[in-house]
């Protein structure tokens, strides 16, 4: 099973480990006990990784040899990059990095799901945003084209999950992320924060990523 999944070694879905685990390079390499350029390489696909080293990976990481296999759902193309992040001021590339990889593992899960379970086709209009006008405009544009009431809405993520988008929550509080979204594959992700939250901000956060 180690043999296989060496030769079908990803790695973005190693970085994609490495982030959920919340290391870097330097800590993984500590860890794994191989030089900080070992890791890179492995990650930018330039080398693959012994089964033992593997095993070394998953075990500093928190996953199973099969987690770095390249033929399960692709991560997302556009990666931490392609995510978006209501402030990247106040928070570090490793707390948003650690809060990425959580949307990334329920779209892995909502993969799986989709091959027992049929989940609504992703509805939603289409519009270039280059002004606030833009916005305001592409609000009412989703109004009518889920034909929403002009006054309160109900259950927004009923709405938003009925229309194909993935709504989930992180288990816990990121410092300095209240809620994020991406559209870089099938379907599009909105990862809101705890449930403990204060339920009118996150009912703000819902409508915010939408």
């Amino acid at each position: 099973m180690q043999t296989e999944a060496t030769a079908a070694f990803s790695g973005d879905r190693l970085r994609l480990a490495r982030f959920r685990a919340g290391l870097t390079i330097k800590d993984l390499a500590e860890r794994v006990g191989v030089t900080h350029s070992a890791i890179s390489q492995y990650e930018t696909g330039r080398t693959r990784p012994t089964s033992v080293t593997l095993s070394k990976l998953a075990m500093a990481t928190g996953v199973t040899p099969g987690f770095f296999r390249f033929d399960r759902r692709p991560v997302s193309s556009g990666g931490l990059d392609g995510t978006h992040f209501r402030s990247l001021r106040s928070t570090t590339k490793t707390v948003r990095s650690t809060a990425w990889a959580w949307s990334e593992l329920a779209l892995d899960v909502s993969d799986v799901l989709e091959r027992y379970v049929r989940f609504p086709p992703v509805d939603l209009p289409e519009k270039s945003l280059t002004s606030g006008e833009d916005i305001v405009e592409a609000a009412g544009m989703l109004r009518d084209h889920w034909k929403l009431p002009e006054g309160p809405v109900g259950s927004l993520v009923r709405h938003m999950e009925a229309h194909g988008i993935l709504v989930t929550r992180a288990p816990t509080a990121a410092e300095g992320v209240d809620a994020f979204s991406h559209f870089q594959g099938r379907r599009p992700i909105v990862v809101l924060g705890p449930q403990d939250k204060d339920a009118g901000r996150s009912r703000f956060d819902a409508a915010h990523e939408l």
